[in-house]
Order: C-alpha cells, then structure tokens, then sequence
C-alpha cells in the first residue's frame, strides 16, 4: 500500500493468515472485614480481598490474588484524624503457557505483566484537620507501592510508586467556598529485554514524574436559584528512560513530556422544587513531545502502522447540557 505523496511503501502485508482469538473472561472476587475499637480514640482494622480470574486463549488461564492489610485510625484531638494502612497481596498463577506464547511469536522467556507471579507491598497515610473554631479543612495523603515480578525472565521485573497530596477548603459562609489541591507523583519500573530472541541482553529502567495543581470556588443559591462552580487543573509529567545493553553499554532516550491544562464551568438553576437544569462549559489544552513520532514521516521505514503520526498538541471546547426531574411520593 503506497501513500501518493511518498515513493515509499507505507507497510508491507506478510502474506499469512491472522487470526483474531475470541478471548474471554471469568472473575470471582470474595472479601471481608473487622474493626476493633481498642480504645476511644483508636479503632483497628484487618481484611482480606481475594480474587479469581480465568481466561481463554491466553498464555495464563487461571490468576489468584489475595490481598490482606492492616489499618489502624487515630483521633487524638477534635478535628484531627489519622488513618494508616498497611498490606501486601500475592497473585499466583497456574502455568505460563510457553507453547502459546511461541505460537502468538512471543519469546517463550517473556512474562507479560498483567499475566505473571507479582508480590505487591502498599501503605499509605491519611491526616485531616478540620478545627472547629475556624471554617477550613486541610488534608495531606501518602501512598507507596512496590511490585516484585520475581519469576519473570524477560518482561517487567519490578516497579514503585509513591505519590503525595494536599487539599484545602476555606468556606467563607453557607454559600460560598474556596478549595486548593496539589498532587506529586513518581513512579519507577525495571524491565528486561532481549535483542536475540534469547536470553537477557538489555535492561531499561524508567522514571516518571507528574505535577499538579488544582483550584476552584463555588458560589450557591444565587439569586435563590442559580448554584455555580468553577474548577482549573493543571497538569505537568516527565518521563526518563535509561538503557543499558550488553551490546552498546548505557544510553539514554530523550524524556517525554505532558502538559494538560483544562478550565471549567458548572452552573445549576433551580428551575423548580422537582426540576433543575444544568449547564456546563468546559476549555482543555493537552501537549506532548515524544522523540519517538516528532519529525517522523510516512517514508522513514518501510514498515510502520503508525505513519504520520504526530504527539498530541491538541486543544478542545465541551459544553453540556441535562435537566433533572425528581420524583417524590
């Protein structure tokens, strides 16, 4: 297939037949819960989530998981409160199925992420601050996460994540209030390839780093009847990739990045006791540099699917429009 503008071939056909596999699935999941209260101000907690999932026509046929954690929430003072947890989960699979991975093309040594043994520990930290002679509420969460994929050759190894955010709320009255959040995000993987079609050869390992800040306010019952809300996001990520190959030592790809801006406006009239009518408008700016499609046109390679694509630099206006009718006895 020929693009009239280019002498190149767009891609190439093999020839052979291709089959799209009719894949299904079948999940069961069973959890549960308890909480003590240990004292006035602590209540403990403990539960378990465990999951069953089988699929058809996939290297995986059957995946168990079972997550248990720990909690514990502490309110020592009027208006503060503290809610930790702690847990891990362990997801088993049968067999990985070589054979079918060699008939999709795959290397038998490939475990794909979503299909491998994984050990996952996870935390993470709630405090709030809500004091009752002043009309604010502050709060801050944490989160951390790592994954061991130890029974995989080649595919993803391991993984971490650990984020941070703060909110903020200042009502000024019964009508009228203002809020604030920021968001810190970083999320690191290591995974193994392989050049040959063999064993190992090459390891990447990845760093991503995403900002964001956000804010709005929120004005009721103007008027008696009108309700109005408008929010701002703003949204920046970074990605680095590292390289290191037996054959060429350590390298480094150029970084990626993201900038997602968005505006938006929510306005409800109280039509009637029964009726409402809502409006919303709503603006969002989205950019990205990818080293991988920049400057890359149809005749750069012979076979490519992706041709003349280009990063995302797109902007884009929405707007809405819905009654709501409630229905009283």
């Amino acid at each position: 297939i020929r693009n009239p503008e280019f002498s190149s071939v767009g891609f190439v056909l093999g020839g052979e037949e291709e089959a799209n596999s009719p894949f299904s699935h079948r999940r069961r999941k069973v959890e549960g819960a308890a909480d003590w209260d240990a004292h006035k101000i602590l209540r403990l907690s403990t539960g378990f989530e465990y999951r069953e999932h089988d699929r058809t026509l996939q290297e995986v046929s059957e995946l168990e998981e079972l997550v248990s954690f720990g909690r514990a929430r502490l309110r020592p003072l009027q208006g503060i409160e503290l809610d930790a947890r702690y847990g891990n989960s362990r997801r088993e699979i049968d067999r990985y199925d070589e054979a079918l991975a060699i008939d999709l093309g795959q290397n038998p040594l490939l475990r794909k992420y979503n299909l491998a043994y994984r050990f996952r520990e996870f935390a993470d930290l709630r405090a709030s601050w809500s004091p009752a002679s002043l009309p604010i509420s502050v709060t801050v969460t944490g989160l951390w996460a790592d994954d061991s994929y130890t029974q995989s050759h080649l595919g993803l190894t391991s993984g971490e994540e650990q984020s941070f955010s703060a909110d903020f709320s200042w009502y000024i009255n019964d009508r009228a209030s203002v809020f604030l959040n920021a968001g810190l995000d970083n999320l690191k993987a290591d995974q193994l390839g392989s050049e040959s079609f063999a064993a190992p050869d090459w390891r990447a390992e990845t760093d991503d780093d995403f900002t964001s800040f956000g804010g709005g306010f929120t004005v009721d019952e103007i008027a008696g009847k009108l309700d109005l809300r408008v929010s701002a996001l703003s949204s920046r990520g970074e990605s680095e990739i590292t390289l290191l190959s037996a054959a060429a030592g350590t390298d480094a790809f150029p970084n990626l990045s993201t900038d997602l801006d968005r505006l938006r406006l929510d306005l409800r009239y109280r039509y009637s006791d029964r009726v409402d009518i809502n409006v919303s408008a709503m603006y969002q700016r989205f950019r990205s540099s990818d080293w991988a499609l920049q400057g890359l046109r149809p005749d750069a390679a012979a076979q490519l699917f992706s041709l003349g694509a280009e990063p995302y630099d797109e902007e884009s206006m929405m707007f809405t429009l819905s009654a709501r009718y409630r229905m009283e006895p």
